[in-house]
């Protein structure tokens, strides 16, 4: 783009501008430079709630604790949604909690899991890892639990070591 005002001729080159002032990092460069797919990543991962009934985690403005806290018991985290669909749904009890993004979608509007319309995903469920060392331990370990009454089995927050029995109670 060329511009002239009174006697200066300005020449203003867009794409050897943003060349020049473009910075790309060393792992970006080595990665253009092999000729990999920089999108279209192959999995994706969805973070999935894991909770003690009633506890989940509520975001609230200040001020607004009081509706945040109404709206949270209406709707159902990733987990709580699992436990319906694994009784209302014969087929999910073939999978663990962490396999269920592969073959449903959670609806966000109606806090529900649907499954796929276009099949099987390339998705990891990632549950947060718990050092076996606190106070309280998350302890998942059997697919397809039928019931919320269950989630005490699933989810044993137990203080000793030792929580073998509740895998041989099973």
């Amino acid at each position: 783009m060329q511009l002239q005002s009174n006697d200066c001729l300005l020449n203003n080159d867009e794409i050897l501008t943003f060349l020049d002032g473009r910075y790309v990092s060393a792992p970006e460069a080595m990665w253009r430079l092999n000729e990999f797919s920089l999108s279209e990543k192959s999995h994706v991962i969805m973070r999935l709630a894991v909770h003690l009934p009633n506890k989940q985690q509520v975001v609230f403005k200040s001020g607004q604790e009081v509706a945040a806290v109404a709206g949270a018991s209406m709707r159902h985290t990733t987990l709580s949604a699992w436990f319906l669909l694994v009784q209302q749904n014969v087929e999910a009890h073939n999978y663990n909690y962490a396999d269920v993004p592969q073959y449903n979608v959670f609806d966000k509007c109606q806090t529900l899991w649907k499954r796929r319309k276009r099949g099987e995903q390339q998705i990891i469920g990632r549950i947060k890892f718990r050092y076996i060392t606190c106070g309280t331990n998350t302890y998942m370990y059997k697919p397809g639990i039928i019931f919320s009454k269950y989630l005490n089995i699933i989810l044993k927050f137990i203080e000793d070591e030792n929580f073998s029995w509740i895998i041989k109670k099973q």
